[in-house]
């Protein structure tokens, strides 16, 4: 638009050899559109070197358009990954293992709950023991979840699909049942609580909990990543592919 009224300008001023155009916005205005659609407008001498400028800029917003254009009408929508027990139970396509400790919080949660979601997910679910299994199938089956505790699945990650530390094969979603993977026992009316209760908070708040898982996790990830070159096995080649 900014470009209309400099051609105005350049057309109304401007004097050249050429002959004067009768209607001068008009052209301004063609001559602008013409440029942005790819046409063919035919410019005056006197706005030649606006006519480039805005030619130019035609070319970048074209090429623009059109790549996204046409990544639009031939990239496939990308997968909708469920985020919660919600979303997974109203996703029938989806093959469901849980890595499975008979007694566990996470058996006891789908054995006793009354909650609908988690029964349609349950009719579903295989119980996975094996839990080297339950990670490997969600990395390398398509449409595969495997409903795990976040402190053993980050590890079998980092210890048997890490490639190199900035590669994460697997897509998880924050916790969905508990937001709690560290706690501390104490007797009932423990003279120690109200320390310990001030040390915990401390340390969440500094990121010391964060901090503390770091550091294994990248110490994981570099022998598992050396583990996977030097063994070359089926494993590393599918990771690889």
């Amino acid at each position: 638009m900014v470009s209309i009224p400099l051609f105005y300008i350049h057309l109304k001023l401007k004097r050249s050899n050429d002959r004067e155009p009768a209607d001068k916005m008009y052209s301004a205005v063609v001559i602008t559109f013409l440029a942005l659609i790819e046409a063919s407008p035919s410019i005056p001498n006197r706005a030649r070197i606006i006519a480039f400028i805005t030619l130019f800029y035609a070319v970048l917003v074209g090429q623009f358009y059109s790549s996204n254009l046409m990544s639009f009408l031939t990239f496939p929508d990308p997968e909708v990954i469920p985020e919660s027990f919600e979303e997974l139970s109203n996703r029938d396509v989806y093959t469901i293992y849980t890595m499975h400790v008979a007694g566990s919080t996470l058996d006891m949660l789908f054995n006793e709950t009354k909650r609908e979601s988690l029964l349609r997910i349950k009719q579903h679910m295989t119980n996975q023991k094996d839990f080297f299994k339950c990670a490997e199938s969600a990395v390398f089956s398509p449409i595969t979840v495997c409903i795990d505790w976040p402190v053993i699945m980050d590890f079998t990650i980092a210890r048997n699909f890490t490639l190199h530390s900035t590669f994460n094969p697997l897509l998880t979603v924050p916790p969905v049942s508990s937001s709690n993977s560290f706690s501390v026992a104490l007797q009932k009316n423990s003279k120690h609580f109200e320390s310990m209760n001030s040390i915990v908070g401390s340390t969440m708040d500094t990121g010391h909990f964060i901090k503390w898982k770091e550091n294994p996790m990248d110490k994981l990830k570099h022998i598992g990543s050396k583990w996977l070159k030097e063994t070359s096995s089926e494993l590393y080649q599918k990771l690889k592919s």
